[in-house]
C-alpha cells in the first residue's frame, strides 16, 4: 500500500497552472490550493494570483509588502465584478480578485482577507506561499 503523502511534501509540489510568455517570463497562476507551496520563479515572472473576495462586504485581501515583487495588475472576475459589465450580473455576489505580481527577487507572498477599517481585527482568512529561485 502506498504511503500517504506528508503536509511538507505536499507543500513542495507545483503550482495549480504555468503557461509560458516568451519575452517577459512566465505567467505562474495560483489560487487558495496553493498555500504554503513553495512556488519556483525567475526574474521577470509573473504571479497571476485568484482569490475568492466579495468587496462589497468590505473583506478584502491585502498584500503584505515585500521587496522582489511589484503589483503590475489588479482586477476582478465573475457575478459580483462589475454589475453593468455583464448580463446576469449580481450585484454584491462575490467575485475573484486576480493580482498580477511581477517578481525580481525570491520572497514569501503573504495576504489577509480583512476589512480596512477594522485594524488590530484578525483577519477573516490568510494565504501565504514562499516564491523561490530556480
Amino acid at each position: 500500500m502506498p504511503s500517504r503523502p506528508t503536509r511538507r511534501s505536499m507543500s513542495r509540489s507545483a503550482p495549480t497552472t504555468r503557461s509560458t510568455r516568451s519575452m517577459s517570463g512566465d505567467v505562474i497562476r495560483l489560487s487558495e490550493q496553493d498555500r504554503g507551496r513553495e512556488v519556483p520563479v525567475r526574474p521577470g515572472d509573473v504571479i497571476e494570483l485568484h482569490l475568492p473576495e466579495n468587496p462589497t462586504t468590505g473583506m478584502r485581501w491585502a498584500l503584505d509588502p515585500v521587496p522582489g515583487v511589484e503589483v503590475v495588475g489588479d482586477t476582478y472576475a465573475g457575478p459580483g465584478a462589475d454589475p453593468g459589465a455583464a448580463p446576469g450580473a449580481v450585484p454584491g455576489a462575490a467575485a475573484t480578485r486576480i493580482l498580477r505580481l511581477r517578481v525580481s527577487a525570491p520572497t514569501r507572498l503573504h495576504l489577509r482577507r480583512a476589512q480596512a477599517w477594522e485594524p488590530g481585527t484578525p483577519p477573516e482568512a490568510e494565504f501565504a506561499c514562499d516564491l523561490v529561485m530556480r
